[in-house]
């Protein structure tokens, strides 16, 4: 019999404080996933007295147990600090797990082989940072696509690659959930600009978000037939300027799997 596989996400430096907590009733529905929060540590729903662990920097798995779908969420790295925090990470992750790792398209890239390096990251986080500026500044929304194409295009490829990762792969998630968590609500824009900022990473999530509204006016079509993904997303700007961005190269398909831990 296989050891069930989980999808491994993100690592991050943070230290661990692990608590046991007990996954319960899990949902019959075989196409949902269960979203546990917990320390580290949980209790194994297949096994009573075994301890399933996540790895310590890792802030979200996914897989199943028992032919159940769960995803565990580190309450103590991802630092939910109430019901609405909770409530939007939650419609994040769930938008990677069925949406991306469940059958759907986390196209071109994987975990494994999103390129890395100081200057890798430095040239990236500006590159988003120059996108939330060109909304923060005067400019008219039709220029604003071929302003993030043309910065787009002038990256070197390795660091191209990388933010082509994080569109593909965090940018719809993130615009998922601010529509369901806060589209429809009053200020509900500012108070996600207020949760990202508390969140971290900023400018590589909120740049997301505001291009997820800007092609919501203009492009929804593209978006809706083929999906949201990131790369429909990227479509749509160059279709809204007329312009081509410059392809992702070099790059392996493939998830990375791995077995989840279980203590004794």
């Amino acid at each position: 019999m296989k050891n069930p596989l989980f999808f491994l996400l993100a690592l991050h430096l943070f230290s661990p404080r692990l608590h046991a907590i007990a996954i319960e009733n899990p949902s019959n529905d075989n196409n949902s996933y269960k979203i546990v929060w917990g320390n580290g540590e949980w209790d194994d729903p297949c096994r009573s007295g075994r301890k399933m662990k996540t790895p310590e920097k890792q802030k979200a798995t996914f897989g199943t147990r028992c032919g159940h779908k769960f995803i565990l969420l580190r309450e103590d790295l991802l630092d939910a600090k109430d019901a609405l925090s909770r409530d939007f990470i939650e419609h994040h992750e769930r938008f990677h797990a069925e949406n991306q790792f469940n059958g759907g398209q986390l196209i071109n890239f994987s975990v494994l082989n999103a390129p890395d390096s100081p200057e890798i990251r430095s040239e990236k986080l500006m590159f988003f940072k120059e996108i939330v500026k060109l909304f923060n500044e005067d400019n008219k929304s039709q220029n604003i696509p071929s302003l993030i194409i043309s910065s787009l295009n002038k990256l070197s490829q390795l660091t191209r690659n990388s933010v082509f990762f994080s569109i593909y792969f965090e940018w719809p998630a993130e615009y998922s959930a601010y529509k369901e968590v806060f589209h429809n609500k009053a200020n509900g824009f500012n108070s996600y600009l207020n949760l990202r900022h508390y969140l971290g990473d900023f400018d590589t999530y909120a740049s997301g978000v505001l291009v997820g509204n800007l092609i919501s006016e203009k492009e929804s079509m593209i978006v809706a037939k083929n999906k949201l993904t990131g790369l429909a997303m990227l479509d749509a700007l160059e279709n809204m300027c007329g312009c081509t961005y410059k392809k992702a190269e070099g790059i392996e398909v493939r998830l990375i799997e791995a077995t989840l831990p279980i203590e004794d």
